[in-house]
């Protein structure tokens, strides 16, 4: 998920899309997520979205507040800790 306000703050969207495209075991996916239509990103929103991720390694980079809500969701969605992988940074 690329979380962002709104599309014009999407910063290389096709690129990224382009390049997951190219994947061969189609392992990777980009899926806009634009909190100005959704609000922000939840854990459940994701199950809900992609269904069954209970088996999934999760990478989440956002600032660490974002962090540390969604890691609390994905533990309560049944996510086992050491398939939640993470990487903080700040503006």
């Amino acid at each position: 998920y690329y979380c962002v306000r709104n599309i014009s703050e999407a910063v290389h969207l096709t690129l990224l899309e382009s390049a997951a495209q190219k994947e061969v075991n189609n392992k990777i996916r980009i899926i806009p997520f634009y909190s100005s239509d959704y609000g922000y990103i939840t854990a459940e929103r994701v199950q809900e979205m992609s269904g069954d991720i209970g088996d999934s390694d999760i990478f989440i980079c956002a600032p660490p507040t974002m962090i540390q809500a969604l890691k609390k969701g994905f533990l309560k969605c049944g996510i086992v800790k050491r398939k939640i992988h993470s990487e903080e940074f700040t503006f």
